[in-house]
């Protein structure tokens, strides 16, 4: 999911309902997974201008729903409906800071020029224009 559109997991999520109703899933599943969706579309980073904040939520609701399948029916199930906070944040975070380490490492490496030409860069960029030194006269203080 975390790698489809808004809209292709939207469209997504209304066929699997369809589906499930269709397969007879128990109610109260059903009803989750509708209530996951709708926490989902009605949290204020769905409205966020930060891309990072819409894909944190698909890629939690991905997430969650994968987990939630391995635990149904075990003492580690829980309530799709009730939102991690927590853990949305986290996964916020962590596709931010990947964004970010994929940016640092797509900069390529600047190279300084010598030592010698950096110096006469700067020293004709100078703001303060010295008076040019005849080199055959001593000066004295």
């Amino acid at each position: 999911d975390e790698d489809h559109s808004w809209e292709e997991v939207s469209q997504a999520n209304f066929r699997m309902i369809n589906t499930m109703c269709q397969c007879e899933w128990a109610d109260v599943h059903v009803q989750m997974h509708i209530d996951l969706w709708l926490a989902i579309e009605t949290h204020e980073w769905h409205h966020n201008t930060s891309p990072f904040n819409k894909a944190a939520l698909l890629t939690y609701q991905a997430c969650v729903r994968q987990l939630w399948h391995r635990t149904i029916g075990s003492l580690a199930s829980f309530d799709l409906a009730i939102l991690n906070l927590s853990l949305l944040t986290k996964t916020q975070d962590e596709l931010v800071h990947n964004a970010s380490t994929a940016q640092i490492g797509s900069i390529q490496q600047v190279h300084l020029p010598p030592l010698l030409i950096y110096i006469s860069i700067l020293q004709s960029h100078s703001p303060q224009k010295k008076k040019k030194e005849n080199p055959f006269i001593v000066y004295s203080a």
